[in-house]
């Protein structure tokens, strides 16, 4: 029995997750991400700059510090950050197809890993409601949120808009998985 509700628990959960964020990102236009002013300058400097797919820091850190003075270097690299730009990047060198099945599979199964672990932990709650567990899925959204939105917020500079809506996200997506994930996870 309590396959058979971590089963459903996790499908549609998962499926809702998954569809949430299709409509966010593909109909609705929320996310505020810039656009740089001249493209294919760019695209050259980062061809010729970013051989391989990876994740970049402009200015470079300790990796590029030479053989001579660290202190010095450390320094000159913590002015150039001062004064920026600083660049948080995910180059994917070859490119990338959106229209990928593939894409969209590796979406659907994190989706869906999420609302797995999300109804084994509903599951674990003896004596809880309804809307307790609903509570429960859109809080354990949030401290996702927290523990990863937040950081690049912090640390990397992305913006707060982008980063209120990661949050509306996830509390909007998960919060519409919870409503058929909570009927399916009472631990009676």
């Amino acid at each position: 029995m309590a396959l058979k509700k971590i089963l459903l628990s996790t499908l549609l959960g998962g499926l809702i997750s998954f569809a949430w964020g299709f409509a966010s990102w593909s109909l609705l236009n929320w996310h505020p991400i810039l656009s740089f002013t001249n493209e294919d300058a760019v695209t050259a400097a980062i061809r010729a700059n970013a051989p391989k797919s990876g994740n970049y820091l402009l200015p470079g850190g300790e990796q590029n510090l030479g053989n001579g003075d660290k202190a010095a270097q450390e320094k000159a690299m913590m002015d150039r950050m001062k004064n920026g730009p600083v660049v948080f990047a995910a180059v994917r060198a070859q490119g990338m197809d959106m229209a990928s099945p593939m894409l969209y599979v590796n979406g659907g199964i994190i989706n869906l890993v999420g609302a797995l672990f999300i109804s084994c932990l509903l599951l674990m709650i003896p004596g809880t409601t309804y809307g307790k567990r609903l509570g429960l899925t859109v809080m354990i959204a949030l401290i996702a949120g927290i523990l990863v939105g937040l950081p690049n917020w912090a640390w990397w500079g992305f913006s707060a808009g982008y980063t209120a809506v990661l949050f509306l996200d996830l509390a909007i997506g998960w919060g519409l998985a919870g409503l058929v994930m909570a009927k399916f996870t009472n631990p009676a």
